[in-house]
């Protein structure tokens, strides 16, 4: 449902909700499990090296490190005859500190004026 600019707060609001929902119940009781065999089909050094990407990116918030781990995680799709959809799922999530969404994020879908004209006569 489309907002006024004055709403967006509030949306931002129930998306941090979502996410925080979906992090502590979207993940699978072997989660965690299923991660390790993933990351075990790499060779060691891609395995180090995206493992040092996560957590430069979860830890530092650096986006290139996220992109730099995304690229790893392709390049294994194309390259590890075992490697699975699945795989590149789960590690992907565990590299933006996802899990599967339980709760979908909202969008901010801002409308061309306010939606409620008494907030604009405030301003």
């Amino acid at each position: 449902m489309p907002v006024g600019e004055d709403q967006a707060p509030h949306v931002e609001i129930t998306r941090e909700v979502a996410r925080r929902f979906n992090h502590l119940y979207g993940r699978t009781p072997d989660f965690a499990a299923k991660v390790a065999a993933a990351i075990a089909k790499l060779p060691k050094d891609d395995a180090r090296y995206l493992e040092k990407q996560r957590r430069d990116h979860q830890q530092e918030g650096k986006a290139e490190a996220l992109a730099k781990g995304e690229a790893m995680v392709r390049k294994a799709a194309a390259g590890v005859p075992s490697w699975t959809a699945e795989d590149t799922d789960l590690l992907l999530g565990t590299s933006e500190a996802r899990a599967r969404p339980v709760l979908t994020e909202p969008a901010v879908l801002l409308t061309e004026v306010s939606s409620c004209p008494a907030s604009t006569a405030r301003r």
